[in-house]
């Protein structure tokens, strides 16, 4: 006889269904929103739900009124107006989440199935759009944005990263569908791609990632004496990993590098390179512009100023070429902090806090 389809269950393969389109198709994620509203309705009406927000959820909306509130100081209406649209899933996904089962236990294994699907649809996706660039002779077809053409590289490698441990998890519970010899490959495929993008701060959370939990497993089964040895050999093979293959030498050697001449002499380094800039001298004027900024304005620009402020900053500088590009500080901490203050980032920070303790 077959098992039957409770309302938990059902709900359960929602959020699956959402959770790939969030990865592989995100412009219907306006669908997916309306999926899980018609089955809170229907989950109020049959009593399957009760409305009960968490405080993760109240402080998601406290950053929306951060926001809502640098709108009456923004010298630019139209695009504050845009920001608090885009970011109403501040206050729209805490909502839904705030109906809760009436029986606490979800079926996790669904939904985490779900994600995994998406993100091997945008790696295949990624794949064949770099068959199609090389075939038209261009060049890095199988890197950066060729290789995640839908989301941003690091976008992308969060995504993969999650679902590569999202897969060792349930192959350890021995879910279905999550056998170990398929979760290897996934592992190793996975592995791939995360190098392809090239993203440095990607590839160090991975190594970071990787050794904390070999830590925690050698204190679990071989104990203090190997956990201390293996304190002191992780960071040898990170900085072995980092400075010996090829694809992250290239981008490790020249963080370092510029790095250091910026240590020299901040000031010089922001002002002397004006013209041709790399990413990460790119990154390194950002920063710089835009902890300024916030020191100066530390209850924030208002909500859509960040790009005016920096732009009139960068223009101070003789940093023209940036200015025109309206590019923003590449650093989620100073971005809200520059936009909406010492208080909308304390909120944001005890978001992240709140979420890696639950």
């Amino acid at each position: 006889m077959s098992e039957k389809l409770t309302y938990q269950k059902f709900y359960s393969f929602a959020l699956a269904i959402v959770a790939f389109i969030q990865v592989a198709l995100p412009s219907l994620i306006a669908l997916g929103i309306i999926l899980l509203v018609a089955l809170i309705v229907k989950g109020l009406i049959d009593k399957e739900l009760k409305f009960k927000p968490s405080a993760l959820s109240l402080l998601f909306v406290l950053l929306y009124v951060s926001y809502l509130i640098g709108v009456f100081y923004t010298n630019n209406e139209d695009l504050a107006y845009k920001y608090l649209e885009y970011k109403m899933s501040f206050v729209l996904f805490p909502f839904i989440f705030s109906f809760r089962l009436n029986d606490k236990t979800y079926p996790i294994q669904p939904i985490i199935l779900g994600f995994i699907i998406g993100v091997i649809a945008i790696m295949i996706y990624g794949f064949f759009n770099g068959i199609v660039c090389w075939q038209n002779g261009g060049e890095g077809c199988f890197a950066t944005t060729s290789i995640s053409p839908l989301h941003h590289p690091s976008y992308f490698d969060a995504f993969l990263i999650f679902s590569m441990f999202a897969s060792f998890y349930g192959a350890y519970l021995k879910w279905n569908y999550f056998n170990w010899k398929w979760v290897i490959l996934f592992l190793f495929i996975g592995l791939v791609f995360h190098l392809l993008t090239l993203s440095l701060a990607a590839m160090l959370f991975l190594v970071l990632s990787i050794g904390f939990g070999l830590l925690v497993i050698v204190y679990q089964k071989l104990g203090s004496g190997y956990f201390i040895a293996s304190i002191v050999l992780l960071p040898i093979i990170a900085y072995l990993l980092v400075t010996k293959i090829p694809a992250i030498e290239g981008e490790w050697n020249g963080a370092v590098w510029y790095a250091e001449k910026y240590i020299e002499n901040p000031q010089n380094f922001i002002q002397s390179r004006t013209t041709d800039l790399s990413g990460s001298e790119q990154r390194l004027v950002m920063w710089t512009v835009a902890a300024q900024e916030f020191s100066e304005h530390p209850w924030g620009v208002g909500t859509g100023n960040v790009d005016d402020a920096l732009g009139k900053r960068l223009d101070n500088i003789g940093q023209h070429d940036l200015a025109e590009k309206k590019l923003n500080p590449h650093n989620q901490y100073l971005q809200t902090g520059v936009e909406i203050g010492v208080i909308g980032l304390v909120i944001f920070l005890f978001i992240i806090v709140y979420g890696c303790f639950f």
